[in-house]
């Protein structure tokens, strides 16, 4: 495959992406923040607001560096750890979970320096609680790879690099509905309710959470 069809959900119209394009508090620092799936970036254009724009783009990934962190070589510890570094955390959560957020970073960190593209699942903020549970120790490995690994809640596409920015291509932009706000906001409850749900079950005494990783590993 040589190009990308890739959207990006907005209140505007982007017609020229540009390297200096700041998005410093998302999953992966700054960036221009795409998915390969329409009906996303659709949902991503009315989150704020009852309207939005999708714009559409051609990217040629010739000779660009692009690391896969839904590769079968990366477990879920390498995206969290991106996750965690990257998005807003308080200083009250870093301290309390301290030993577990060091361990990931001593052993899962990637440099990002040297690619160009990103692709790795989805975390908005409908789904943020989620990692933070899993830090905390009240939700297993199994489980936040359920949510996310196997979960329904689909890729998104960063681009990085001047390089990548430069091959970027503006298609159209698609003028976006009022219905796909509510989707959003339905989504948000969706998550808020699998959330709970998974706290309130019983945890299978054989599953392993973050907690019981970094305890094996100092013994």
């Amino acid at each position: 495959m040589d190009k990308m069809i890739l959207f990006h959900g907005s209140k505007y119209v982007i017609d020229s992406p540009s390297f200096d394009y700041k998005n410093c508090n998302s999953d992966y620092g700054s960036g221009f923040y795409c998915t390969c799936d329409l009906e996303s970036a659709k949902e991503w254009a009315c989150r704020n607001s009852s309207s939005g724009i999708v714009n559409k783009y051609s990217l040629d990934i010739r000779n660009l560096k692009i690391l896969d962190l839904t590769d079968s070589k990366y477990s879920i510890f390498h995206w969290l750890t991106l996750l965690i570094r990257n998005r807003i955390i308080t200083q009250q959560v870093y301290e309390y979970n301290k030993t577990v957020i060091d361990y990931l970073f001593e052993n899962y960190s990637i440099d990002l320096s040297s690619y160009d593209l990103v692709i790795g699942y989805r975390a908005d903020d409908a789904y943020f609680k989620f990692p933070i549970a899993f830090i905390e120790g009240r939700i297993s490995i199994n489980q936040i790879e359920e949510v996310y690994r196997f979960g329904e809640l689909g890729k998104q596409v960063v681009v990085i690099s001047k390089k990548a920015f430069d091959k970027i291509k503006f298609l159209e932009f698609l003028e976006v509905s009022e219905d796909y706000h509510f989707k959003y906001r339905n989504r948000i409850i969706s998550a808020n309710r699998k959330l709970e749900d998974l706290l309130s079950k019983d945890r299978n005494i054989f599953e392993d959470t973050i907690i019981d990783l970094v305890r094996k590993s100092k013994k």
